[in-house]
C-alpha cells in the first residue's frame, strides 16, 4: 500500500481552488515522515520522502517539490539520482535557470554524481540562456565520459549556434547528431536552414533541404517560410514567388508570414503590382491578413507616393474589422512627407491622436526630420513641444534631426544640452527653446564627462545612446579629435562601441578626406566581433568618391557584395554620381540597369544625377525619356533635376519644351528661385538675348530673391562675350528662330504668371554698343561688390574677355593686376584669352610670351590654350612653330579643336606640304572631329595638285556618303586630273557619281 496518494488532475495542474488541498496534502506527508522517524524506522521515512519529491516534480508542482527538497536537505534524508533528473528537467523546463544551476551544485554538494540526463539538462539549461561557453563544456564532459547527448540536447545547440550565427559549429552538431544514430527533428533542420538563410548562404540552405528530404523529414511551413525569407533577403523574390506556388501546389497550407514577408520584398523593390497580387493569392487561399501586412502594404504605396492607393489600402483593413494602429499612421505621414505635403502630414498627426492612437518617437522624428530639411525649424521645434507635452522623450534619431538644423559649429553644445536636458528629466519645451540661444557658446570634454558619468552611474539614458549621440555630433562637426576621446571614454565606462559608433567615426574621418583611416576602422570592427553594415560600407564608398577615387569606391562595392551585404538606393548614388562626374556615362548607364537587376529601386536623387549627365552631354533626348520613365514610375523629380533639363532644353534651343518643364515645375509646388533664375538668365545672356535676360533679374528684384556671386558672374559674363569687336553677325531670321524667340518669352510670361510677385515694370538696360556693354558690365561689379560680394575669377575672367574682344589689352591687364592684388590667380582660361587677343591682334611673340609665363605659373595649358594659339601661328604663316606646337600637345595627350586642325592644314596645303596636310586630316577624323566641306575640298585640290588621285577619289567618296557640299572647282580638278594621268574609268565613275548626287 503506497503511503502517499498521487495528487488529482486538478492539483497537478496548479489549481489555484486546490492550493490549501495542496499544502495540507504536504503537511500530512510530513507528519506521516515524522512518525517514521520517531519510530526509527528510517528507510521506511527514506521511501516517503522520495516518493513525495517525485511526484511533486513530476506533475510540475515545483514549489512542493522543492520544499521537500529542502526538509531532506536538513533532515539528512538522500535522494537518488532519478528523482533529481525528474526535477532538474522540470526546472529547465519551466524556464528556472538559476533554480537548476543551485540544485545541479547542491547535487554535487551531496555528493550526487550527475549521469548523462543530467549534464543533458544543463546543457539545454545553459543553451536557453545564451551561455554558449557553459553548455559546450558541459557538452565535451558528456564526450570525455563517454555518453551520448541526446535529440533534445543536439536541437537546443544547434538553435543557439544558429542564432549566435556559428554556422560551423551548429553544423558540427548536426553531424555528431547523425553519428549517433539520431535522426535531426524538422525543427533542427528549420534551425539550420535558419542560420544558412540568414549568413546569405542560399545553396547550402537548398542543399540543406533536400537533405531534410531524403532523411525522411519534410519541410514545414515554418521552414519553407524561413528560406522563403532568405531568398527575399537576396533580392531573389521572383525565385521566391516560384517556390510559394510549388509549395502551394504540393497541398501545404502556408500562413500570413509567408505570404507578407512576399510582399514585404515586393514592396521594397517597388514592385507594389506584383506584392498587391500576392495579397489577392493570400485573400483567395483563406489566409487572412493581419494589421502588419496591412501596413507593409500601406507602407509600400506610400514609398512609391501612391497616396490615393495607399488610403485605399487604410480603408479595406477598416472594412475587414482591423484597427489602424500607430504604424499605420505613421506610414501615411511618412508618405506625405516624402511628398512635402506637410500640412497634410501634420492634418493627419491630429486626426490619429483624435482617433485615439497615440503617436510614438518615431512618428514625430519623422515629421521634425522633414520640417528641418525645409528649414522650417519653427514649426519642428512646435512639434517637439507637443511631443514633450505629450510625455514622449525624444531619442537619438530626433537629436540628430533637431542638429540638422542648426549650425555646423554648435552640433556637441546641442547635443550636449539635449542629453543634459533628458537625463535630468527635464527636457520640456520651455527649455528646449533656451538650448538653442548664443549663451553656452563651446562644451568643454570636462563637463561632457561629468555628464556622461552621471548618466552611466545613474542609468538615467542608454549609455550607448547618450555616447553615440555625442560622437555622432562631434563627427558631423568635424570635431573629430574629441569623438574620439568620447570612444575612449567610453570603453573606460565599459561601454562597448557598436556599429553606429563605428559608422559615426567612419563618415566622420571621410568628410575629412581621411580615407585609409577610415577603411582601418572597417577592419578594426571586425577584429572586434562587429559585422559592417549596408551604411559602413556606403560611407565609405561615398568617401572615396568624393574623393575622386572611384576604383576604390568600387573595391568596397564588390567587398560588400562579396559578404553578403545587400547595396540600396544610397549605395548606388555616390558611385553613379562619381561615374557620370567623370564623364563615364556608359558605365553610369550599366550601374543604373543593374540597380534594377538587385531590386534596388532609383530614387529622384540618382534619376537627376543622370539627367543631368545626359544633359551636359548634350543628350537630351536621353534626358526627357528618362524623365518620362522617372515620373510615370512616380518618382517625383526635385528643383534641381528640373532646373538641370530646362537648362539642357535650352543648350538645344528646346524653349518650347522648356517651358513646358518649367510649367510642370511650377503645378508640382516648386517655388523659382535664384538657381533657375540664373540658369535662365545665363542661357539667354550666352544666346545674346541680354534684354530678355535683364528682365528676369527685374523679376528677381521684383519676388526678394537676391543675385548672387553666379547670377552677377552670368550677366557679366554674358555682356561680355556679346561684345561686339569680334563678334559673328548671323544674316536674316529664319521662321525656326522666330518660333524660338516665341517660346523664350513664353517661359518669361509662365514666370510672371506664376511667381509670388510680379514685376510691373521690367528691368531692362539698353547696351547696344561694346562700350555700353563693358560700362554696364563694370557697373555690376561695383554693386555686387557694394553689396559685399567679393568677385571670383569667373566674374574677373568674364570681364578681360570683353576688353580682349574690344581690343582694350591695356585695360585687360590693368584688371588682371587688380584681380591678382585681391590674391586671385590666373588660371588657364584668363591665359587663353590673353594669347588668343594678342593673336587677334598680330602679336604673335608676345602671345608666345604669355604661353611661356602661364608655364612658369604652373598653370598648365589645356587643347583651347594649344589650340588658339596654333590658330594665331599659322595665320601669320609661322609653320613651324605651329607644328612644334601641334606635336607637344599630342606628347600631353590634348586633342587640338577642329579650328585648329582647319588652320594648320590650310597652312600646309599653303605651303605644298600634303604629307603632313593628309596625315593631320586623318588624325582629325580618328580623334572623332568632323571635317568641314572646306578641309575636304582643300584636301582633295591638294592631292590632285600632287597627282595623288587615288586618295582623292577616297576622300570624295567620303565627302558624299557624309552629305558634305563638293566645291565645283574640286570638282573639276579631280575630272582632270583622271584624264591627265589616263585615268579615265575613275573619271567617268566620278562623274555619275556627280550626276546621281545631283551635284
Amino acid at each position: 500500500m503506497a503511503l502517499i496518494a498521487e495528487p488529482n488532475g486538478d492539483t497537478a495542474r496548479g489549481n489555484p481552488f486546490q492550493s490549501s488541498l495542496r499544502n495540507g496534502h504536504r503537511e500530512h506527508c510530513l507528519c506521516m515522515v515524522e512518525l517514521l522517524r520517531t519510530k526509527n524506522m528510517i528507510a521506511a521515512a527514506q521511501g516517503a520522502v522520495s516518493r513525495m519529491f517525485r511526484r511533486y516534480a513530476k506533475y510540475g508542482m515545483i514549489a512542493e517539490a522543492l520544499s521537500t527538497l529542502s526538509y531532506a536537505t536538513q533532515h539528512g534524508f538522500m535522494l537518488d539520482l532519478l528523482n533529481c533528473n525528474y526535477l532538474l528537467r522540470k526546472l529547465v523546463s519551466n524556464n528556472l535557470f538559476s533554480e537548476a544551476h543551485e540544485f545541479y551544485t547542491e547535487m554535487a554538494s551531496k555528493g550526487i554524481s550527475p549521469d548523462s540526463s543530467t549534464l543533458n539538462s544543463m546543457v539545454i539549461c545553459f543553451c536557453k540562456q545564451g551561455n554558449l561557453q557553459q553548455a559546450n563544456s558541459f557538452y565535451d564532459q558528456m564526450i570525455q565520459k563517454g555518453w551520448v547527448p541526446g535529440p533534445a540536447t543536439y536541437e537546443s545547440l544547434i538553435q543557439e549556434h544558429c542564432l549566435k550565427k556559428m554556422l560551423p559549429e551548429a553544423f558540427r552538431f548536426f553531424d555528431d547528431m547523425i553519428v549517433n544514430c539520431f535522426v535531426p527533428s524538422v525543427v533542427c533542420f528549420t534551425w539550420l536552414v535558419h542560420g544558412f538563410c540568414s549568413q546569405g548562404w542560399l545553396n547550402e540552405a537548398c542543399e540543406l533541404l533536400g537533405k531534410m528530404v531524403k532523411m525522411g523529414q519534410q519541410p514545414n511551413v515554418y521552414t519553407c517560410t524561413v528560406f522563403i525569407d532568405g531568398l527575399c533577403k537576396k533580392n531573389k523574390v521572383e525565385e521566391a514567388m516560384r517556390l510559394l506556388k510549388r509549395i502551394e501546389a504540393g497541398g501545404l497550407v502556408l500562413n500570413k508570414v509567408t505570404y507578407t514577408t512576399i510582399i514585404t520584398r515586393y514592396c521594397k523593390e517597388g514592385k507594389i503590382d506584383a506584392a498587391f497580387q500576392v495579397f489577392d493569392t493570400m485573400i483567395g487561399r483563406g489566409c487572412e491578413p493581419d494589421v502588419y501586412t496591412y501596413n507593409v502594404l500601406i507602407s509600400g504605396f506610400c514609398d512609391q507616393c501612391l497616396l490615393e492607393e495607399a488610403w485605399k489600402m487604410f480603408n479595406l483593413m477598416l472594412e475587414n474589422g482591423f484597427s489602424p494602429n500607430v504604424c499605420t499612421y505613421t506610414n501615411l505621414i511618412d508618405g506625405y512627407c516624402k511628398l512635402r505635403k506637410l500640412d497634410c502630414a501634420s492634418e493627419l498627426l491630429d486626426i490619429m491622436i483624435r482617433n485615439g492612437c497615440q503617436p510614438n518617437v518615431h512618428t514625430y522624428t519623422l515629421l521634425i526630420s522633414a520640417f528641418c530639411k525645409e528649414n522650417k525649424h519653427e514649426e519642428a521645434d512646435e512639434l517637439l513641444t507637443r511631443m514633450l507635452v505629450s510625455g514622449i522623450l525624444p531619442d537619438h534619431l530626433t537629436c540628430f534631426a533637431l542638429m540638422k538644423g542648426h549650425c555646423k559649429e554648435r552640433k556637441v553644445v546641442l547635443a550636449f544640452m539635449i542629453l543634459r536636458a533628458l537625463a535630468r528629466c527635464r527636457l520640456d519645451s520651455q527649455t528646449y527653446m533656451g538650448l538653442t540661444n548664443e549663451n553656452e557658446k563651446k562644451t568643454d570634454l570636462e563637463d561632457v564627462e561629468l555628464l556622461l558619468g552621471e548618466i552611466v552611474q545613474r542609468a538615467l539614458l542608454p549609455a550607448k545612446v547618450a555616447y553615440n549621440t555625442l560622437i555622432s555630433a562631434a563627427c558631423a562637426e568635424g570635431n573629430l579629435d574629441l569623438a574620439f576621446k568620447l570612444v575612449n571614454k567610453m570603453v573606460l565606462h565599459e561601454c562597448k562601441p557598436n556599429v553606429f559608433t563605428y559608422n559615426s567615426l567612419i563618415s566622420g574621418l571621410c568628410k575629412k578626406g581621411l580615407i585609409k583611416e577610415a577603411d582601418r576602422l572597417v577592419y578594426e570592427m571586425h577584429a572586434q566581433g562587429l559585422l559592417p553594415n549596408e551604411i559602413t560600407y556606403t560611407v565609405l564608398i561615398n568617401g572615396n568618391c568624393n574623393e575622386g577615387k572611384l576604383d576604390l569606391a568600387f573595391e568596397v562595392f564588390e567587398r560588400m557584395i562579396e559578404v553578403g551585404c545587400v547595396p540600396n538606393v544610397y549605395t548606388y548614388d555616390p558611385l553613379i554620381r562619381g561615374l557620370c562626374k567623370e564623364g563615364n556615362l556608359q558605365d553610369a548607364e550599366l550601374l543604373f540597369y543593374k540597380m534594377f537587376e538587385r531590386g534596388v529601386i532609383p530614387d529622384e536623387v540618382i534619376y537627376g544625377t543622370l539627367i543631368d549627365a545626359y544633359c551636359r552631354q548634350r543628350k537630351i533626348k536621353d534626358a526627357c525619356i528618362l524623365f518620362e520613365d522617372m515620373t510615370r514610375k512616380g518618382c517625383h523629380p526635385t528643383f534641381r533635376t528640373y532646373c538641370a533639363l530646362i537648362n539642357g532644353l535650352l543648350n538645344q534651343n528646346k524653349a518650347e519644351d522648356a517651358c513646358r518643364c518649367l510649367n510642370m515645375m511650377m503645378e508640382d509646388g516648386l517655388v523659382p528661385n535664384n538657381v533657375l533664375y540664373t540658369i535662365l538668365i545665363n542661357q539667354f545672356c550666352r544666346k545674346g538675348k541680354i534684354d530678355l535676360a535683364f528682365r528676369f533679374v527685374g523679376q528677381m528684384v521684383a519676388n526678394g530673391i537676391d543675385l548672387d556671386i553666379v547670377t552677377y558672374g552670368s550677366l557679366i559674363n554674358g555682356l561680355c562675350r556679346n561684345v561686339t569687336g569680334i563678334r559673328r553677325e548671323y544674316s536674316g531670321l529664319t521662321l525656326s528662330d522666330a518660333n524660338i524667340m516665341q517660346a523664350e518669352t513664353k517661359i518669361f510670361n509662365l514666370l510672371q504668371e506664376n511667381t509670388l510677385i510680379q514685376a510691373e515694370a521690367t528691368m531692362t538696360h539698353i547696351a547696344d554698343s561694346s562700350e555700353a556693354k563693358i560700362n554696364l558690365a563694370f557697373k555690376l561689379l561695383n554693386e555686387m561688390m557694394a553689396r559685399d560680394i567679393a568677385p571670383d575669377i569667373y566674374v574677373y575672367s568674364g570681364l578681360i574677355n570683353g576688353l580682349c574682344r574690344a581690343h582694350k589689352l591695356r585695360d585687360a591687364y590693368e584688371l588682371l593686376n587688380m584681380m591678382m592684388e585681391k590674391g586671385l590667380v590666373p588660371n588657364k582660361v584668363v591665359y587663353t584669352m590673353l594669347i588668343s587677343a594678342h593673336c587677334r591682334e598680330g602679336d604673335i611673340d608676345i602671345a608666345l610670351k604669355v604661353f611661356d609665363q602661364m608655364n612658369v605659373e604652373n598653370c598648365i595649358p589645356d587643347s583651347m590654350t594649344y589650340s588658339s594659339l596654333i590658330i594665331g601661328i599659322c595665320k601669320y604663316g609661322r609653320l613651324q612653330e605651329a607644328t612644334r606646337l601641334l606635336n607637344e600637345m599630342c606628347e600631353k595627350g590634348l586633342v587640338p579643336t577642329r579650328v585648329a586642325y582647319d588652320a594648320i592644314i590650310h597652312a600646309l596645303c599653303k605651303d605644298c606640304k600634303i604629307d603632313l596636310a593628309f596625315n593631320l586630316f586623318v588624325d582629325m577624323v580618328n580623334h572623332g572631329l568632323k571635317p568641314s566641306s572646306f578641309n575636304y575640298n582643300e584636301m582633295i585640290f591638294g592631292l590632285c595638285e600632287d597627282n595623288r588621285v587615288e586618295e582623292a577619289h577616297d576622300l570624295f567618296n567620303m565627302m558624299l556618303i557624309r552629305g558634305k557640299a563638293t566645291d565645283e572647282a574640286t570638282r573639276n580638278k579631280l575630272i582632270e586630273t583622271c584624264y591627265k594621268l589616263g585615268k579615265f574609268d575613275l573619271a567617268f565613275m566620278i562623274t555619275e557619281n556627280i550626276v546621281d548626287m545631283k551635284f
